[in-house]
């Protein structure tokens, strides 16, 4: 079967917490480290964070609580008002990241394959871990979401990077046996933790996620519904 492909991208949005991460469709800029990851140190192994857009997630947010939870986004706009980009309203939620663009169309049921490449910046060489997601899709009304509804029905779990050191990233790769859905003129959105497995040595032990080649998302070909004028 046919498949597409979604890739991590970064924009700076300016505001609070500026560097944004989103799925678009368009061509892999070349590989990059994000301002969204966390502070792992030296905390033990099964617990757990939430991503936080544009920003290393201190290790006091890590908890044995298991996330992303089945709460749905809610959306975070913390960035000027009067920016114009394309689209020009961009939805986001600071614990996900959302496609860029709404689609209007049909998935079938099949294998979804995301690719989550992370590296140490601060410090490394002992810190393992696993990237876990939620997928959501959203309806837009103005700068809001009108409803949100999940697609999966529990925490999905990529595999786990260890001895992670700030050399070479290494990628948690989440494999989902997706139901056939719709999208009706709604965005895809990915709700994003990091799962501890391995405890580090030092305190500033960190993860940061990587965007642009190698960071995506490969879906079964979406098949775009198209208007039919009688």
């Amino acid at each position: 079967m046919p498949t597409k492909t979604w890739n991590l991208r970064q924009i700076n949005v300016g505001g609070t917490n500026p560097n944004r991460l989103w799925w678009d469709r368009g061509a892999a800029a070349a590989a990059a480290t994000s301002s969204s990851g966390w502070t792992v140190g030296t905390i033990a192994a099964d617990n757990y964070s939430n991503l936080n857009q544009g920003v290393e997630r201190a290790t006091g947010t890590f908890s044995t609580t298991v996330v992303p939870n089945a709460t749905a986004p809610a959306v975070d706009n913390n960035y000027p008002a009067t920016a114009i980009y394309t689209p020009p309203t961009l939805l986001n939620d600071i614990e996900s990241i959302s496609t860029l663009y709404e689609y209007n169309g049909v998935f079938p049921a099949g294998t979804w394959t995301f690719r989550f490449p992370v590296i140490a910046v601060t410090a490394g060489n002992n810190q393992d871990g696993n990237i876990g997601i939620r997928v959501f899709r959203g309806l837009r009304s103005g700068t809001a979401w009108a409803s949100v509804t999940e697609i999966t029905s529990a925490r999905l779990a990529g595999t786990t990077v260890t001895n992670l050191t700030t050399a070479a990233a290494q990628t948690s790769t989440v494999t989902w046996s997706a139901p056939a859905f719709d999208l009706q003129n709604e965005f895809l959105i990915v709700k994003v933790g990091w799962q501890i497995t391995g405890a580090g040595s030092t305190n500033t032990r960190d993860v940061l996620l990587r965007w642009g080649a190698g960071a995506d998302i490969v879906t079964p070909n979406f098949k775009t519904r198209r208007h039919i004028i009688t």
